[in-house]
């Protein structure tokens, strides 16, 4: 079929694809409705608003640091302009903009300690950043006489019925620190039987720390400077800035609780030798035998370890923006598309914030500004803002505009939004998330293509919502100019992907409801949450046919006769 036949296709009476609801199409008058609002996407407004919420002088976007307070002022500002209604907080003078929530800053206390028992009942007493570290996020307060057990070696931490490989099977870790090897079997052959082409979701440590809390496990000992990434010298100095860094989570009321699990460390091999005396064995060796045969090495150890965390704390607020664009259709107008996008950034560096209070300059290598994360879905979501409220004709449903903050925290603001809507979730047909348009990752680029996007979860919970998204870019082939070969890449569309992206952004908090979402994103690359991520660097023509995709897509589900029909259920809990 043609494209011009495709395009008719979609002007004609639906055609069923769940036996319960029809596909919902656009008139010949909402497409030249839509097509006003599309020619108003422009790349000199993507740069102008860009180059302001990347600037150094918002300081990195830091969640509820005053850069991030700045940037949330200056969208309220944009969406009171276009006449968006405010749907956040209550005060004296009226509905706000700003949803504001409380958040408490976690760093690292000046207590981190880890003392090792050895089999004949001497103590070592290892030194933090030395021989140990750990990062803020995921640490926990242990009180003064920390976690203490017995070890147990559990080979890397891994059970991957995919690979037949469990290395729990038949071992009782309840009560145990559990000692394992950072990274996966064979990591270091990439043709091996269990990597395969690339690495599986086991090189996230979290996802091990994770894998054995559930298996009963009270601490967590991983081996960091045997798979590649360095000697741990020069893993604690790339990673200074992140173990100095604060972790961030929601505070829900009332005096606020301990932060309790399992706590971790990343230990060197000298930490490891000291836990294996005894055995006989040797962490080299027993990681060797593994790779060798994929054969499982879990033993039970003779030595005790003993690890105390501290936290320091500080409560703070942080806001989330919101606007309105009420809907034309009487009928349909308390229901409610969602188009969002996370304001925020990771802020400056520690040296920087010290800087700071010293009434000193700052560097600009010392800034994150996040131009395209997620400045590029900021800019987007206010310019589609603009574009709507620019048709002749409005939208037949409402368009809640959210830009969120606490993305980079753990998605704390979409996560507060969800729990606390400022629209009922019955009347949330879907949302559209964008996060991360602006730039091209390693893949496209070596291909020297970059007309894609990819679209992550716009079939996990509704067959329509993703059809929908199918036929927008089918009239943005059509409807605008180079982009003819845009292309829809679901390489990260998958559950199981290691990246595990369709857990790492705003959009599965309203999955969690069981709303249907959309997540547009380019991938991650060289700059990926670091100073280079800079205006100077962005694809505006791609940005522009990127946004233009979710103005389109965003359309068809105003204007659709029927909400998407939820008909899946793969919406499910993940890390």
């Amino acid at each position: 079929m043609t494209r011009s036949l495709i395009l008719a296709a979609l002007l004609l009476p639906a055609v069923a694809v769940a036996q319960s609801a029809p596909t919902p199409t656009l008139t010949p008058d909402q497409l030249a409705a839509a097509r006003v609002g599309l020619n108003t996407l422009t790349e000199p407004m993507l740069r102008g608003t860009l180059g302001f919420l990347a600037s150094d002088e918002l300081e990195g976007r830091e969640t509820a640091m005053r850069g991030q307070k700045i940037a949330a002022r200056f969208v309220a500002s944009e969406f009171e302009r276009l006449g968006l209604v405010p749907m956040g907080d209550s005060t004296a003078a009226g509905r706000s903009y700003l949803q504001s929530y409380p958040v408490e800053q976690l760093k690292l206390g000046a207590t981190q300690s880890l003392v090792v028992t050895g089999a004949r009942g001497a103590k070592r007493t290892f030194a933090f950043r030395q021989d140990f570290y750990t990062y803020p996020r995921g640490a926990v307060e242990t009180g003064a006489a920390g976690v203490s057990a017995p070890v147990v070696f559990v080979g890397y931490g891994i059970t991957d019925p995919a690979f037949g490989y469990d290395d729990y099977a038949g071992l009782d870790v309840r009560g145990k620190i559990v000692l394992m090897l950072g990274g996966e079997p064979q990591q270091q052959n990439a043709a091996s039987k269990f990597n395969g082409d690339k690495p599986t979701k086991w090189m996230r440590f979290t996802n091990k720390v994770t894998l054995a809390r559930e298996n009963g496990a009270v601490g967590v000992l991983i081996v960091n400077d045997l798979n590649g990434g360095g000697t741990f010298a020069q893993q604690v100095a790339g990673q200074s800035d992140n173990i100095e860094a604060g972790s961030m989570r929601l505070v829900t009321g009332g005096p606020t609780a301990p932060v309790t699990g399992v706590p971790y460390a990343l230990i060197d091999s000298d930490v490891a030798a000291a836990l294996l005396d005894g055995s006989g064995k040797t962490i080299t060796g027993l990681r060797d035998g593994i790779d060798r045969s994929l054969k499982l090495a879990s033993i039970p150890l003779k030595s005790q370890a003993t690890l105390v965390q501290s936290l320091d704390r500080q409560q703070l607020t942080a806001e989330n923006v919101t606007g309105l664009l009420p809907g034309s259709d009487p009928a349909l107008k308390d229901e409610v598309m969602v188009i969002s996008a996370h304001l925020d950034h990771i802020g400056m560096t520690p040296e920087a914030y010290r800087l700071q209070a010293a009434g000193k300059p700052i560097p600009t290598e010392m800034i994150n500004n996040g131009a395209d994360d997620d400045g590029s879905g900021s800019t987007a979501l206010l310019a589609l803002a603009r574009a709507y409220t620019s048709n002749p004709v409005r939208p037949r449903r409402s368009i809640l505009f959210l830009n969120v903050t606490g993305e980079e925290k753990g998605l704390l603001g979409s996560s507060y939004f969800s729990d606390h809507p400022t629209i009922p979730v019955a009347q949330t047909v879907a949302d559209l998330n964008v996060d991360m348009i602006g730039r091209n990752d390693e893949a496209h680029e070596s291909a020297k293509d970059s007309n894609y996007v990819y679209i992550i979860g716009s079939d996990f919970l509704s067959t329509q919502l993703h059809q929908l998204n199918e036929a927008a870019a089918t009239v943005l082939r059509r409807e605008v100019p180079g982009a003819q070969a845009f292309n829809l890449d679901y390489r990260y569309n998958n559950l199981t992907d290691p990246e595990q992206f369709y857990f790492r952004s705003d959009h599965y908090n309203f999955a969690k409801k069981n709303i249907p979402i959309i997540f547009y994103f380019n991938g991650v690359h060289a700059d990926y949450h670091r100073p280079g991520d800079e205006v100077e660097k962005i694809d505006f023509r791609q940005m522009l046919a990127r946004t233009k995709l979710v103005y389109l897509t965003g359309w068809f589900v105003a204007n659709a006769d029927h909400r998407p029909v939820v008909d899946k259920s793969d919406a499910r809990p993940g890390s």
